[in-house]
């Protein structure tokens, strides 16, 4: 997860879309762990991968922020807010 986004962290100037794809994988696979049975037991576990998501949601918003999708940025952001 957090190779795909340091990746899109690194390209977003250059390929904004493909930042987007990368972190939209990062989140997929979060999105994954917090469904898995083994990540569930562990409240540390649980809390990591919630910051790694977090990660993510901010990530997102500054991509789309790029691309000039204000209103999709704003509510990525405040995802990560929520988190």
């Amino acid at each position: 997860m957090d190779h795909l986004n340091r990746l899109g962290w690194s390209l977003q100037y250059e390929k904004p879309d493909s930042s987007i794809i990368l972190s939209t994988q990062a989140l997929q696979l979060c999105l994954e762990l917090l469904q898995s049975e083994e990540v569930t037991k562990d409240p540390k576990v649980v809390f990591r991968v919630k910051r790694k998501l977090g990660t993510c949601f901010n990530c997102l918003g500054v991509f789309y922020w790029m691309t000039s999708y204000y209103s999709t940025s704003i509510k990525y952001h405040k995802d990560a807010l929520e988190l």
